[in-house]
């Protein structure tokens, strides 16, 4: 029997939307973390040529922490992706 993972999303999300209030030291650190997670799952799915998989990664990774910008173009760059 497979897990329900319908409230996943919600789970892993918490915090990140801004509507929480109030968020201990390690929040900050959790969601960069969070987004480096999509950030290395779209660099491998690029590499595994599943193209649009990897690139929605990508932005997932950029939506979460916008700092990451610069190494997801470079990212995107490598593989010929603008």
């Amino acid at each position: 029997m497979n897990p329900d993972i319908s409230l996943w999303n919600s789970y892993i999300l918490r915090g990140i939307s801004g509507e929480m209030f109030f968020r201990d030291l390690d929040t900050g650190k959790a969601i960069l973390i969070y987004a480096n997670s999509h950030m290395e799952a779209g660099e491998t799915l690029l590499r595994l040529g599943q193209q649009w998989q990897g690139i929605q990664e990508l932005k997932t990774a950029e939506r979460i922490s916008p700092e990451l910008h610069a190494q997801i173009t470079q990212i995107l760059n490598g593989y010929g992706i603008r």
